[in-house]
Formats: C-alpha cells, sequence, structure tokens
C-alpha cells in the first residue's frame, strides 16, 4: 500500500483539517475519485501528474537496466501476450490508428500505446477504443510504485510500465506499441 509522500509520490490531500486526514486514510482516494487525470482543458497540473512529470528531471536515459528490473519484478509481459512494435522516423501514429483500427474490424481487443499525448495523460494508453481510466491509471502507478523500490525511473520508462501493466491486466488479444525516441534502447 502506497502512503502519501512516501517516495514523493503524491498519493492523498496534504490540506490541512479534518477532510485532509480522511483522504489520507485512502491514499489514492483523491486519485480514484477525484478525477485528477481528466481536465478540458490544457491545464494539466495536479498533484499525480505534477510527481509524474517532475520525474522528466532525469531526462532520456538510454538503457533498459531498469524497466528489465520492474517486468520482472511485475512479471510483465506474461508469455503469450502479441506485441507490434511501430518504429520509424514519421507516420508513427498514423501507423498505429490504422493497425489498430484493422484489429478492431476483426473483432480483436487492442492495446494501444502512443506518445505524446494531446489533451490528457489517459489518450496515451487505450484499449479496446477507449482511453484507460483514472482509476485505472492510479492501480497501474501504485503496482510500479510499490514494486520499484529505489529504482529511478524516467517519465517514459513509468508511463510505459504503466501501460504494460494495464494491457497484461485487461488480457487484450493484441498490444501495438509506439516506440519511442530511443529507439532500440527504448523502454518500449
Amino acid at each position: 500500500r502506497v502512503r502519501a509522500g512516501s517516495r514523493g509520490f503524491p498519493c492523498g490531500s496534504r490540506r490541512a483539517g479534518a477532510r485532509a486526514v480522511e483522504k489520507l486514510k485512502s491514499p489514492l482516494s483523491k486519485w480514484q475519485n477525484g478525477g485528477l487525470f481528466h481536465h478540458p482543458s490544457f491545464d494539466m497540473s495536479t498533484p499525480s501528474l505534477d510527481w509524474l512529470y517532475g520525474t522528466q528531471l532525469f531526462g532520456i536515459k538510454l538503457g533498459l537496466e531498469n524497466v528489465h528490473k520492474l517486468l520482472a519484478a511485475l512479471s510483465l509481459p506474461q508469455e503469450g501476450m502479441k506485441f507490434i512494435h511501430v518504429a520509424g522516423t514519421n507516420g508513427k501514429g498514423s501507423t498505429v490508428a490504422t493497425i489498430a483500427a484493422i484489429y478492431a474490424a476483426m473483432g480483436y481487443r487492442c492495446g494501444v500505446y502512443t506518445s505524446p499525448h494531446l489533451l490528457q495523460f489517459n489518450e496515451r494508453i487505450v484499449m479496446a477504443g477507449h482511453s484507460v481510466s483514472d482509476a485505472a491509471l492510479c492501480d497501474a502507478f501504485a503496482a510500479i510504485e510499490s514494486a520499484r523500490g529505489s529504482i529511478a525511473l524516467t517519465y517514459f520508462e513509468f508511463s510505459t510500465l504503466a501501460a504494460l501493466y494495464l494491457f497484461q491486466k485487461n488480457k487484450l488479444d493484441v498490444v501495438i506499441l509506439e516506440v519511442g525516441l530511443g529507439g532500440r534502447l527504448d523502454a518500449v
């Protein structure tokens, strides 16, 4: 169970008063009930996303050691999961969308992971044609945070692990991953 403020991961309210005490009893309640990932405007400032964006201070870190450690700790991915990796300089997003549409038309449940997002972080992770829910993201972030121990993760590594965690949990037929800037050393 993740506690508010553990390793800097914001899971509850820090406001004074009885309301804050109640929220701290259920650390993820602010995420689950408050819809912190849903914003109709470009203002994406929330404690949870601010924390995740803060991991960008470490920049891009090429190498897969930390991701491999977390994949093993979380038992990701399981045998039998089918992946399609889309890489290249231009056209990755439209290629991913086309592949997902073809598989969906054939009756497959697809998972899609792309970046960057346009309005909401949730857009990066799509399952069966729908952006991931706030509650599902909270579940994935909490699982990764509790498994990582002292392993430092970048923003992109954390996001990628969250997507893989959710895809496995939802037992999708095929997962389509857009490779990021790191090429063969990319977390994807």
